[in-house]
């Protein structure tokens, strides 16, 4: 029995590899996934704070072996850009959500919800540059008032923050 449901692990390894590279090309070139304040803040492209105000998801329609494959659109009204280019909203383009009774849950998504203040680090999508998507594990705090919260409840001044990334983004500009 065990060496059964250890063949069906490998199996649906093998079929969980095959879909991921079907959807997204090959593999990615190596990438150093920024651990640090300053490598995040220095690998987005933008930093903004705002309102999510529309949430809507949609099916991924260019790869029919995964038809269910489902993906959120997350529109925010910016109102205030850290980093980046000016502009009144941004959407964010991410893996999971529901359509009807059909669900795709990951579990290294972002929990958000229509009406959240946050602040989100972001990159823009290779293969759409409408859409963005966030840089890394650092994927957003909940802002209340003056206090950014993560995922974790840990919480920080969001004046302090604001501070933080303009002085890392000078010194960036500074070595360009």
């Amino acid at each position: 029995m065990k060496n059964i449901q250890f063949l069906c692990f490998i199996i649906i390894g093998i079929f969980v590899f095959v879909s991921i590279t079907q959807v997204y090309g090959q593999p990615q070139k190596k990438y150093k996934i920024p651990t640090t304040t300053e490598e995040v803040i220095n690998a987005s492209d933008i930093i903004i704070v705002g309102k999510v105000v529309d949430i809507h998801c949609e099916y991924i329609k260019n790869n029919p072996k995964l038809p269910h494959f489902i993906v959120s659109f997350i529109k925010i009204k910016c109102s205030n850009i850290l980093k980046g280019e000016p502009t009144d909203t941004i959407t964010i383009c991410t893996a999971g959500g529901k359509i009807g009774n059909d669900e795709l849950c990951v579990s290294t998504a972002t929990k958000i919800t229509l009406s959240e203040q946050v602040l989100v680090h972001l990159v823009k999508e290779k293969d759409d540059e409408n859409y963005y998507n966030y840089v890394a594990e650092h994927k957003k705090y909940t802002v209340r008032g003056n206090t950014l919260i993560d995922d974790f409840g840990r919480k920080t001044s969001l004046q302090q923050y604001i501070n933080k990334v303009k002085t890392i983004t000078e010194k960036q500009k500074t070595k360009n």
